[in-house]
Formats: structure tokens, C-alpha cells, sequence
């Protein structure tokens, strides 16, 4: 679900347009990879031809997708300051956060109920 979340904000961000390299859609799910492979994520980074700017995101959190990441793992945590200066950080209002969320929920479920039957 991290993955479609960030992925939701960015295209959010970026006035609907989707992400044509699904960069924010992969740096939100890579960004699970350290816990899912059992290696370190600087591993898993630099074993991937990742461009500098999606690399540096995941690596340190640096930059627009960074910074999306960041907030998505701050919603997982329920850490609702640092939610509420990641949103003013990115411009990003309650109500498109609040879509966005709603649309990775759908998202997973659906691709749950496509998994399990």
C-alpha cells in the first residue's frame, strides 16, 4: 500500500498527471525491500539501476520522493505531527492527503481480492 500512496500524493502533486517512470510508485515500495529481503536497503539500492534522485529518496530520504516516503511511513506510524509538516512541507492539503489514502486502501484491497479469490 505504501507504493500506491506515494505514488497517489506525487500524482496528486503534480496536478493528476501520472508519474511516466512509476518512480514514486517504486521508491515507496522499495522502501519496504530492507524488511521484505532481510538485507540492508543500501544493498538492495545499489544492487538496482536506480536513478540518483529515486537512490538518494530511499537512501536518505532526500528530496520530493524522499519526502514522500517519509510521509508515508509517518501515516503508517501514526506519528500525526510529523504528517501535518510532511503535508505543509509538500503543499499537499488534508483533502487531497485524505483522497490519496482512501485510493491506496482501494488499491490494496483490491489486489488482495485478486490474490486470495
Amino acid at each position: 500500500m505504501r507504493g500506491r500512496l506515494v505514488e497517489l500524493l506525487d500524482r496528486a502533486r503534480r496536478g493528476g498527471a501520472p508519474d511516466p517512470d512509476a518512480r514514486s510508485f517504486l521508491a515507496g515500495a522499495l522502501s519496504l525491500s530492507d524488511a521484505l529481503l532481510e538485507a540492508p536497503l543500501e544493498e538492495v539500492v545499489s544492487s538496482l539501476r536506480l536513478d540518483p534522485d529515486t537512490a538518494s529518496g530511499l537512501l536518505h530520504r532526500s528530496g520530493e520522493l524522499g519526502a514522500l516516503v517519509s510521509l508515508a511511513e509517518a501515516v503508517e506510524r501514526a506519528d500525526f505531527p510529523v504528517v501535518s509538516r510532511q503535508l505543509a512541507r509538500l503543499g499537499i492539503g488534508p483533502d487531497v492527503f485524505s483522497q490519496a489514502e482512501l485510493g491506496a486502501f482501494r488499491w490494496s484491497s483490491s489486489v488482495e481480492q485478486a490474490v486470495t479469490g
